[in-house]
């Protein structure tokens, strides 16, 4: 179970990733191999498709907010903090493709002012994450698996508790401490020979924590 490094993150950070829904990668590719006898054959891979769902409850109320229900909403789903206790999230991956997925989830905390919805600089929050996660929001924001989903249609949890950071400590009044959060979603997922490439990396991130 990993957990991440704390850090202070102010209103321009907190607006910058806000408008984010589901980035999906998907499809079916060709892909070339060539055997000992340097005889080339051809293969398709095969296809998958992957989205999530945002669990929580509300005043003893299950709700469930999918990432097709998430982009009819502008990307942004609303919690108060004791809904977002109960917030839980989960991976839906359909199809029969090899792919690789990292997601994030950027929250906007925030109080109301005189009638206005107004940041509150807040820490990040702590996740607890399913087994099989590396958590790199210190460098980048995402969360990555750190095995290809593949063969059978799933729906699995990937974060199982959420804690919301600290408020900033040098808040001007006790009216200014955050009461609610906008919540968006970014998932991606992309063929896993292809990962590193599209992703940047030469290593992934929990491969350099070994080495």
């Amino acid at each position: 179970m990993k957990r991440h490094h704390k850090r202070m993150i102010g209103a321009l950070g907190l607006c910058l990733f806000l408008s984010a829904s589901a980035m999906i990668t998907i499809g079916i590719t060709n892909a070339k191999y060539v055997n000992a006898d340097d005889t080339s054959m051809s293969a398709e891979l095969m296809d998958f498709d992957i989205g999530f769902t945002l669990e929580y409850s509300s005043v003893g109320t299950q709700h469930t907010v999918t990432s097709g229900e998430l982009a009819d909403s502008h990307g942004v789903t609303r919690l108060t903090a004791d809904e977002y206790g109960t917030l839980k999230m989960l991976v839906d991956y359909t199809g029969e493709g090899k792919c690789c997925y990292r997601f994030r989830l950027t929250e906007s905390w925030q109080h109301t002012e005189n009638g206005r919805d107004i940041i509150t600089p807040k820490e990040l929050s702590d996740y607890t994450l399913a087994e099989g996660l590396y958590d790199n929001r210190s460098d980048d924001g995402y969360i990555y698996a750190c095995s290809a989903l593949s063969g059978t249609s799933t729906s699995f949890e990937v974060i199982t508790g959420c804690t919301p950071g600290e408020d900033a400590a040098d808040l001007i009044s006790e009216d200014d401490g955050s009461e609610f959060v906008d919540i968006s979603v970014e998932l991606e997922a992309v063929q896993w020979n292809r990962a590193k490439e599209i992703w940047g990396f030469t290593q992934f991130p929990w491969e350099e924590d070994v080495t």
